[in-house]
């Protein structure tokens, strides 16, 4: 028995946090790649049920009281934040 495979590039949603986001490549339902539509294009590593369910976090998203952003450091990498 085949299964088509079924190419959901270019597909859009709106995450949890208000940002669009739209998916670059998909691979298969547990592999895709997704771009934030904002002036930063940052692009995430993600499953499609978290882009599905709007879980996926933009870096860049104003979140710190609503003015400052967590962004990521010199590797590419979003920082770690700890609970005081």
């Amino acid at each position: 028995m085949s299964r088509n495979k079924i190419d959901r590039t270019g597909e859009t949603n709106i995450s949890n946090e208000g940002c669009v986001v739209k998916i670059v490549e998909y691979n298969n339902c547990n592999d895709i790649i997704i771009q934030f539509e904002d002036e930063h294009k940052y692009w995430l590593h993600t499953s499609y049920k978290h882009f599905k369910n709007g879980e996926c976090k933009n870096p860049f998203f104003p979140s710190v009281y609503g003015h400052g952003y967590l962004g990521i450091d010199k590797n590419g990498n979003v920082p770690k934040t700890k609970r005081i």
